[in-house]
């Protein structure tokens, strides 16, 4: 899925959570079980290998920072500390922008 075709992919949940957990339960009530679950059906099938992301693909991290962008050999996403780097090797999957 190319997400600059004007979809709102993010409209399901937005303003419907506060915390990780509230995020997790709206997750749950939309049918996913997991981060990786609701990332394949609402962006597709992901890269072979995580190792083959781009700059700005979309990344799943194991370091529990969830959702992230490539940038380069490292991702950045947002967590409660605020801003965080981690390398793309503690990334489990990336889908092509």
């Amino acid at each position: 899925m190319i997400l600059t075709s004007g979809e709102d992919i993010a409209a399901l949940w937005r303003g419907r959570y506060t915390t990780a957990l509230g995020g997790a339960r709206v997750m749950r009530r939309l049918g996913w079980a997991s981060l990786e679950e609701m990332g394949r059906s609402l962006l597709g099938e992901p890269r072979p290998a995580v190792l083959l992301a781009q700059r700005g693909d979309l990344v799943l991290a194991d370091t529990g920072l969830g959702f992230g962008i490539c940038t380069g050999a490292s991702a950045v996403g947002m967590a409660p500390e605020g801003l965080v780097k981690v390398p793309l090797t503690s990334c489990r999957l990336a889908w092509p922008v």
